[in-house]
C-alpha cells in the first residue's frame, strides 16, 4: 500500500491520505483523481472519505486559479457534488522543491449518465447497484418521463448555481451522476463562471471567442465565446439539448465545432424528430437561438415540463402491460382453436 498525505501549506486543520496505488476513479485533461480519505486534526472521530484530483504538473496558472475558484464554490443542494476546497502543498523531491495542487470533493459513487444511457449500471468498481438497474428499466419503458424525471433534477440543482451567482457551462450526459445512494447530481465545475452582478469582478480566465464545453450541447453564445452573452439562460440551453439527446437517442448536430456553430447560427434545433409534442414544444423554446425567447430561470423550466406529466394523455406504463398481456392471451386462444380445428 504506497500512501500519499496531503496537508496545505496554510490550512493545517484537515489532512488527507490517498491510497494510490490503487486506480484512479477519474482522469482528465487538468488532473487525475482518486479516493481520499480526510481527517481533522482537531476531532479523532472525523473520518470523510472524498474524491481528490491531483491537478497535473506544469499546467498554466491560468488554469490552477480557475481550478482554484471552482474548488471554492460552496452550494448546498440535493442535485449538485459538493465541492470541498483547494489544497496547494509544497513538497521536497529529489528533483528540488516542488508546488503541487489539489481539488478536493464529495466522494460519489454511482455511474454517469452518459453510461446508464449506453446500459451501464455499474460504479467505476464493476459494482452493479439498484438505483442506476431501476433508472435504465425506466429508461426503456418510458423514454419520455425518464427524461423529464432526469431533466427536473438537473434543473434543480442549476437553480442553486445560479442562485449562487454561477454558470455551470458544460451541462451534459457526462456530467450528471446518478449515484449509488438514489440521487441525480451536476458535477465538475471545470470551466464554472461567475455571473452575480453584485459580486466582486474577477478578472477574466477565458478568452473571447474561444468555445467552452461540448460543441453539441453549448449554447451559441458559449460556443461562440461571447462572454458577455453567457448566462443562466445558457445552461438552460444545454439542458433542452440534453432532452432532445435522451428522447430522440442521437444528438441533433454532427461534425466539427465550426460546423456545429454554423448549424446552430442558421438552423433551429430539429425538434420534429422529438415524438411527444409537449416536450417538442418545450425543447424548442428553450433551444431558441434568440435568448429573449427562452426560459428564463431553472424553475420556470421545470414547470413546463411538469405541465406535461400533469396533461399527459398517454397511457401509463401498467396499461400497456395489460394491454400486451391481454394481446398475447388473445393469441394464445387463437393458436389454441387453430390447432383444435
Amino acid at each position: 500500500m504506497a500512501t500519499v498525505t496531503i496537508v496545505d501549506d496554510n490550512d493545517k486543520r484537515y489532512q488527507y491520505i490517498v491510497d494510490n496505488s490503487l486506480p484512479p476513479i477519474g482522469k482528465g485533461g487538468m488532473g487525475t483523481v482518486y479516493r481520499g480519505i480526510q481527517l481533522d486534526r482537531s476531532d479523532p472521530n472525523h473520518k470523510r472519505d472524498v474524491a481528490i484530483k491531483f491537478l497535473h504538473e506544469g499546467l498554466d496558472s491560468n488554469v490552477i486559479e480557475r481550478e482554484r475558484r471552482t474548488a471554492k464554490i460552496s452550494i448546498k443542494s440535493e442535485n449538485v457534488v459538493e465541492m470541498m476546497g483547494f489544497i496547494t502543498m509544497t513538497v521536497n523531491t529529489s528533483n528540488g522543491i516542488r508546488t503541487r495542487h489539489f481539488v478536493v470533493s464529495e466522494l460519489l459513487n454511482g455511474v454517469s449518465l452518459l453510461n446508464l444511457l449506453k446500459g451501464v449500471t455499474t460504479d467505476v468498481t464493476g459494482k452493479d447497484f439498484d438505483f442506476a438497474r431501476l433508472m435504465l428499466q425506466r429508461f426503456r419503458i418510458d423514454r419520455t418521463q425518464f427524461v423529464i424525471d432526469i431533466a427536473c433534477k438537473v434543473l434543480n440543482g442549476l437553480d442553486a448555481i445560479h442562485k449562487a451567482g454561477y454558470i455551470h457551462r458544460d451541462i451534459d450526459p457526462s456530467n450528471v451522476m446518478l449515484t449509488s445512494k438514489g440521487e441525480v447530481k451536476i458535477i465538475d465545475f471545470g470551466i464554472a463562471k461567475k455571473v452575480d452582478p453584485t459580486a466582486k469582478s474577477e478578472p477574466t480566465l477565458t478568452n473571447a471567442g474561444s468555445g467552452m464545453g461540448k460543441a453539441v450541447y453549448s449554447s451559441p453564445e458559449v460556443l461562440s465565446g461571447q462572454l458577455e452573452a453567457q448566462n443562466a439562460m445558457s445552461d438552460l440551453y444545454s439542458v433542452g439539448i440534453m432532452i432532445y439527446a435522451i428522447a430522440v437517442g442521437r444528438l441533433p448536430y454532427s461534425g466539427t465545432m465550426t460546423a456545429i456553430m454554423i448549424k446552430k447560427a442558421t438552423n433551429p434545433v430539429p425538434v420534429a424528430d422529438i415524438e411527444h409534442p409537449a416536450l417538442r414544444n418545450v425543447v424548442r423554446a428553450v433551444t431558441d437561438n434568440n435568448q429573449a425567447k427562452r426560459y428564463k430561470t431553472a424553475q420556470q423550466f421545470i414547470n413546463e415540463l411538469n405541465k406535461i406529466n400533469l396533461s399527459s394523455n398517454r397511457l401509463p406504463v401498467w396499461a400497456w402491460i395489460l394491454i400486451g398481456v391481454g394481446i398475447l392471451s388473445l393469441l394464445g386462444t387463437i393458436i389454441a382453436l387453430i390447432t383444435i380445428i
